[in-house]
């Protein structure tokens, strides 16, 4: 199938330039990175830290606040390239794994050095988008998003086996340090990498706000993104943890093979994107996400325990690969956006909305958990509500991407 040669001949996707291998090579640094790093995160607030699930809620609140200030950020650095302020946000990033290396595990602590992390990662996200699309050959736009969403998923496959080998080998503090200190480097690799890349001294004017009507849409697609993406990134890990008792190591594999699963998956999306338009693929996606959520919320209360766990790793797994058909919100963007800076500034305002969001559902769904669980002596039916509140937000997602206009295809 075509989508198998854009993963493996990226030259049909990307444009001829030296720009893309040393591009990719960051990516899959930042992968392997990522990796290792949210392989091991949730487990250790767990263990080494000690946060409960209303604890996590709030932590999260801090670590996306700088997904909400993102368009101040970077108003900031408007006179900065892209590839500088991708470079910024490695050193930033770096800073964070510095900390949690040298400080002691308390919450605190903790926090400060996950929130210099998350800066350095959001930082990333938007110019990560612009300069892959902007790398792209007119009308593959989807297929190079895949592209470099399978390569981080690559990273994040061989980044996962790394945490699941290091807490083989050794276990609690030893473990988690381990583990930062490999995150640590495999940074250091990929701003190495981009160092190469002299770039063109080119200046990406971004505006310090851009809200524009025509891009009303984007806005409320990115609110119910940062809904969906806040529970499954925080409470679907700690679920399995808490719940079902998953350990560091199983964790990490369970992360591992969701990237294998990307590393194909992301590629056929953006190919399904390109093919069948953002709009289907948007309207789906959320179909699907419905099924999940219920999945997530009551396969205690429809299946045996044994079973049930198994059907909440699948259900893992699932929610990984339905997640890749977001990018069809970037090439919506794509396709009405008027010039690069204006495409960089609308990627970046919809990073914030979506942590704007982000950061009350991180807040209210600890606080859902906990509190029906101390009124009903049941973890599970808190994760039960909590889940079944995102399918409802599920289901207004798909009657909003039925509003979507048709995409039309750019030539040029």
């Amino acid at each position: 199938m075509n989508f198998f040669k854009q993963l493996f001949r990226p030259g049909d996707v990307f444009k001829p330039s030296r720009e893309v291998a040393f591009y990719l090579a960051v990516m899959l640094c930042f992968g392997l990175a990522f990796g290792c790093f949210y392989g091991v995160l949730n487990n250790y607030l767990a263990e080494q830290v000690g946060l409960e699930v209303d604890g996590r809620g709030v932590l999260e609140f801090f670590r996306e606040m700088p997904g909400l200030f993102l368009v101040v950020i970077l108003a900031l650095l408007a006179k900065r390239d892209e590839w500088w302020i991708l470079r910024f946000g490695f050193i930033v990033a770096m800073a964070g794994l510095a900390g949690l290396l040298l400080a002691p595990s308390h919450v605190l602590a903790a926090t400060i050095f996950i929130v210099l992390w998350s800066l350095g990662e959001h930082v990333l996200m938007p110019v990560r988008s612009s300069i892959t699309m902007h790398l792209a050959k007119p009308g593959q736009e989807g297929g190079a998003l895949g592209i470099v969403g399978g390569l981080s998923s690559l990273g994040t496959v061989v980044g996962s086996l790394v945490v699941v080998g290091i807490f083989y080998l050794t276990k609690g503090a030893k473990g988690f340090n381990t583990a930062f200190a490999v995150v640590f480097v495999l940074l250091l690799a990929g701003l190495c990498a981009s160092l190469f890349v002299k770039g063109r001294g080119e200046h990406v004017r971004r505006p310090r706000l851009l809200f524009h009507r025509k891009y009303e849409k984007f806005y409320i697609l990115e609110i119910f993104y940062g809904a969906r993406k806040q529970v499954f990134i925080t409470f679907a890990p700690f679920m399995l943890i808490t719940v079902y008792g998953m350990d560091t190591a199983h964790l990490a594999l369970l992360a591992g093979i969701c990237a294998v699963a990307n590393i194909f998956c992301a590629p056929l999306a953006g190919w399904i994107v390109d093919k069948l338009g953002y709009r289907t693929v948007l309207i789906w996606d959320t179909v699907f996400l419905m099924a999940v959520c219920l999945l997530y919320g009551f396969a205690d209360a429809l299946f045996p325990f044994e079973i049930a766990f198994w059907v909440v790793c699948a259900n893992f797994i699932l929610d990984a690969i339905i997640s890749n058909a977001a990018m069809g919100t970037n090439v919506y963007v794509r396709g009405i956006a008027e010039s690069r800076e204006e495409l960089t500034a609308t990627l970046s305002t919809g990073i914030s909305v979506n942590h704007l969001i982000s950061i009350l559902v991180a807040l209210a769904g600890g606080w859902i958990v906990t509190s029906v669980a101390d009124s009903t002596g049941s973890r599970s039916i808190g994760y039960g509500v909590l889940f079944s509140i995102s399918a409802l937000m599920a289901l207004l997602n798909t009657l909003f991407a039925l509003t979507l206009p048709k995409p039309v295809k750019k030539t040029a």
